[in-house]
């Protein structure tokens, strides 16, 4: 039975339903969560809290609430490994240290905010723009759509209308979008290539069609973004004045082996910060 109550009491939030979700009222505690799934493939969850209940549990007995069987998912780590001491242009140098107490610590000695898979924001361009922080945990995650581009060696540009045919019918409002690179398997994340020419890029008739697909999120693995530094620039304008972040430097695109999954590439909480590290992943339905 659920509890009877004054609307004043009760709480909506309201999610992106990506699978099935299973939830269980706990009857040792004063906290009631109930369901309705809505025909535009929302999840309306109701919380209710007894707040004239006084509540004292053994942590041992509270049951779980929420669970994902991870016999039908696959976790994939979408992160580029950082290697210390292996790059001047991207370093991270560490140095071994002890803490009061004894234990082990490392100082980092140097590095900056764009080593390893990194997400950027408009702070990276604007010095009006929005930081790490200013932006809601949400936008680092959602559904997202995968592009595997593979392209004919005289027509290396991920065009509008090459993406329109590929994904194009996939990508909602909202979406994240990731670019993986399968034409050129033989790059190695963290190393540059010496022939860029040779490298898929996409212009800034690419990043006007993802704006107007109304994403909220774009990454990729390896491309060009753009053939001159004020086209890489412009690229960059397009997506971050619609607050739209930029994860670089993804890994393992291609394990993913679905076109639709969930994507969490969530930064590190540095007040201030234009760019941050960031652990992706991607959730696959087995």
């Amino acid at each position: 039975m659920w509890p009877s109550t004054s609307p004043r009491h009760w709480s909506g939030l309201k999610i992106t339903m990506w699978g099935r979700l299973l939830v269980i009222a706990d009857a040792l505690l004063p906290v009631y969560i109930m369901l309705s799934i809505s025909a535009s493939e929302f999840v309306y969850v109701y919380v209710y809290v007894d707040v004239d209940v006084d509540v004292d549990v053994d942590v041992d007995e509270v049951k779980t609430m929420f669970d994902i069987d991870l016999s039908r998912y696959r976790i994939v780590d979408l992160s580029y490994e950082v290697i210390p001491g292996t790059s001047d242009d991207r370093p991270f140098d560490i140095r071994l240290g002890t803490l009061q107490d004894g234990t082990v610590r490392y100082d980092i000695t140097r590095t900056h905010s764009h080593v390893g898979t990194h997400v950027e924001t408009p702070w990276h361009f604007y010095q009006s723009g929005k930081t790490i922080t200013d932006f809601p945990l949400s936008a680092f995650m959602g559904r997202a759509v995968l592009l595997p581009f593979h392209l004919p060696p005289d027509d290396l540009h991920i065009s509008p209308a090459y993406c329109e045919a590929e994904i194009g019918a996939f990508v909602r409002p909202g979406d994240v979008v990731l670019f993986h690179n399968a034409h050129n398997p033989e790059i190695e994340q963290g190393h540059f290539v010496k022939d860029e020419t040779a490298v898929p890029y996409m212009s800034t008739d690419t990043a006007r069609w993802l704006r107007d697909k109304r994403i909220k999120l774009f990454g990729f693995d390896s491309l060009r973004m753009g053939r001159a530094t004020q086209e890489t620039r412009d690229i960059h304008d397009l997506l971050m004045h619609e607050d739209v972040c930029i994860v670089e430097w993804l890994d393992h695109l291609g394990e993913l082996g679905a076109r639709e999954f969930y994507f969490m590439a969530l930064p590190y909480k540095v007040r201030g910060l234009d760019s941050s590290f960031c652990r992706a992943i991607g959730v696959v339905e087995r």
